[in-house]
């Protein structure tokens, strides 16, 4: 058993979408998994600075696929999406059943790899959740982030009653949304 661990490693957001390049993390054999947690997290530093560590998934995958053998990024992308994963908090997840196992945070990672992983070979996937704890995958916040962008049209007539009601409603607003067509109206008040 080696004493170092070399672990190739991907991002993936929930949908198993690629969120950068593959790196490489060194590890001590008999570390715990929440210090390669803690490892992955501070190679990635800015891209996961909106999260704890202990929010990552690792999945071990269980026949790792050749890094060099991989033709183009969209073949890369298919390979990734072709891996099962199951619900990470699942009995299945922890057992291993499938292409990829779970990795538990209070085992040591000698537990997962007697030999040295094979050079060359990407071996793990932290899955990362969603900056936002409403949104469920970046698909999502996508969508809404599409769907957020309105034109507001809205006819009101200028009165010292409505305009700073008016002036509360739009301050919230980007100030591209903050266009207002006012329409000429005989004042009531001197």
């Amino acid at each position: 058993m080696a004493t170092t661990l070399t672990l190739f490693c991907i991002a993936v957001d929930n949908r198993k979408v690629p969120l950068g390049d593959i790196f490489d993390v060194e590890i001590q054999a008999n570390s715990f998994v929440t210090r390669l947690k803690e490892a992955i997290k501070a190679k990635k530093a800015n891209q996961f600075s909106h999260l704890d560590a202990d929010q990552l998934t690792l999945w071990k995958l269980l026949t790792p696929p050749d890094i060099e053998s991989i033709e183009d990024e969209d073949s890369f992308d298919k390979t990734i999406q072709d891996f099962e994963l199951p619900p990470p908090k699942s009995k299945e997840a922890f057992q291993g059943n499938s292409d990829v196992q779970a990795l538990g945070s209070a085992k040591k990672l000698s537990a997962y790899w007697e030999n040295s992983p094979e050079e060359g070979h990407l071996h793990i996937l932290v899955q990362v959740p969603c900056k936002s704890p409403f949104l469920l995958d970046s698909h999502m916040c996508l969508t809404i982030i599409q769907l957020s962008y309105y034109p507001i049209y809205q006819v009101i007539s200028p009165s010292p009653w409505t305009h700073p009601h008016i002036h509360l409603q739009l301050s919230y607003l980007p100030s591209t949304h903050r266009k207002c067509h006012f329409r000429e109206t005989p004042s009531r008040f001197p």
